[in-house]
């Protein structure tokens, strides 16, 4: 009783643990703190969120998480791509692989927007040391400098995406299987300042209380149905632009939004991303703004690879990819059942006080003894022994005829007896009286068996 109660409450303290570490698990991801800013996956003033599900409840609009780190933009038709809170420095030089991948996705219909994180003023972290190095590189003398300090991937076609690293010997035999030109075009970077007119600066913001930064005031310069001041929490702007790019917003004489059209699609550029956060969604919404950004398109897809979310097949992922959590959950009841077999019996323990003690100290004859009493009734037993000696006097056992016929005499008369003692005795009286003189016997004679019955 004692075991089966200790086993109840190991039960019950491991299944409270693993409720409370799922609980745990939950409050934890229900927040997405855990997930980097701007993610889709956040639900904090910080992540993206609330667009995303809000995209996917209109009718006819689908909003999909990219995770592939394949480099890819899908196919342009009826598609915005969200690139958000990327670093304005990484738009600085780019592969011409990229510069490529992008004029296909927008001449083909799709429309690219591109967002940067906030930077209210210059800091001395690696990333502003990292635009510096950039800013003051020189492409035209030394491209493999300036594809190393920009830290770009080689031949990476989706913006920002991290580049994987593999084994050296795949590397290489990617690299030799490559045309010259496609080599080329993955190893060589390009300025956005000179390809597509695109120069951003940082800005400084005003200091506030608090050790904090006063948003700055952006206008709308178009004919746009859009608002005509937003507040803008970044120092990032664009300068000098070309005259493809058209300014949708200001900050003074510099653009903060511009956009450029490609073929069919079009590309935007924006500054801030504060715009889609989830605290914007709730205290400064702009929803003709956001209608402007994702324009006519019905899929909407959110780029999580850039930011570090990306999924490597796995296990896990194979195994609900085929369906296998019921195989999973089968392996698990069977190991249960496997510790519970070895921790305790199935079956009911025998009970050590009701085992009879065995005896012991018995011999060999005295068991013989009892078999013989329990097997031979008393009014047989003379019989049976006679019958058994003549079996063994017919086998040359050195009795002669006279001696044998001197014993069946004796016994028949002591058959009829009631006392099988005495007429045992008169047996072995007759048998040692009728022996005729014979040699000295080379072995003892066996020894005479004394059975007797009790009344």
């Amino acid at each position: 009783m004692k075991r089966s109660l200790s086993m109840v409450l190991l039960l019950a303290c491991g299944i409270l643990l693993l409720a409370g570490i799922v609980q745990l698990f939950e409050l934890r991801y229900e927040t997405g703190d855990i997930y980097p800013a701007y993610s889709s996956l956040r639900a904090d003033p910080l992540g993206t969120m609330a667009l995303y599900e809000t995209l996917n409840e209109l009718p006819g609009t689908m909003a999909v998480r990219d995770y592939s780190d394949g480099n890819e933009l899908p196919a342009g038709t009826n598609t915005v791509y969200l690139h958000l809170a990327a670093g304005y420095y990484d738009w600085d030089h780019v592969p011409e692989s990229l510069l490529l991948e992008v004029e296909r996705f927008t001449k083909s219909g799709g429309r690219l927007v591109i967002t940067f994180f906030p930077e209210p003023t210059e800091r001395s972290t690696a990333k502003s040391r990292r635009a510096q190095e950039v800013k003051s590189a020189s492409p035209e003398k030394d491209k493999s400098k300036s594809d190393d300090k920009t830290g770009q991937g080689k031949g990476g076609t989706k913006p920002h995406k991290p580049d994987p690293d593999p084994p050296q010997d795949k590397d290489e035999e990617d690299e030799a299987s490559k045309p010259a030109s496609k080599k080329k075009r993955d190893h060589e970077i390009l300025s956005l300042g000179e390809r597509w007119g695109l120069h951003p600066l940082l800005l400084k913001l005003e200091a506030g209380p608090d050790d904090t930064y006063l948003p700055a005031q952006v206008t709308n310069r178009t004919g746009l149905a859009l608002p005509p001041t937003l507040e803008w929490h970044t120092g990032v702007v664009f300068t000098n632009l070309g005259p493809a790019w058209t300014p949708i917003y200001m900050r003074g004489t510099n653009a903060v939004v511009i956009e450029r059209n490609f073929g069919k699609g079009s590309v935007v550029f924006s500054t801030d991303s504060y715009f889609i956060s989830n605290e914007a969604m709730l205290q400064d919404r702009h929803a003709d703004f956001l209608a402007w950004l994702m324009g006519p398109n019905k899929r909407v897809y959110f780029d999580e690879a850039h930011l570090g979310l990306t999924v490597s097949p796995g296990i896990a992922m194979l195994m609900r990819k085929y369906r296998l959590q019921g195989f999973l959950g089968g392996l698990a009841l069977l190991a249960g059942l496997f510790l519970w077999k070895n921790g305790t019996s199935l079956a009911p323990l025998p009970d050590i006080t009701k085992q009879n003690d065995a005896i012991m100290g018995k011999e060999a004859y005295t068991g013989f003894v009892n078999l013989l009493r329990r097997n031979v009734p008393q009014n047989v037993l003379l019989a049976t022994c006679f019958a058994e000696w003549k079996k063994s006097a017919g086998r040359g056992a050195g009795h002669s005829p006279a001696r044998r016929k001197a014993v069946e005499d004796t016994y028949l008369a002591v058959a009829d007896t009631r006392d099988p003692v005495k007429a045992y005795q008169a047996l072995c009286a007759a048998l040692h009286t009728s022996q005729a003189p014979q040699p000295a016997p080379t072995q003892p004679a066996p020894p005479v068996l004394n059975i007797s019955h009790e009344s």
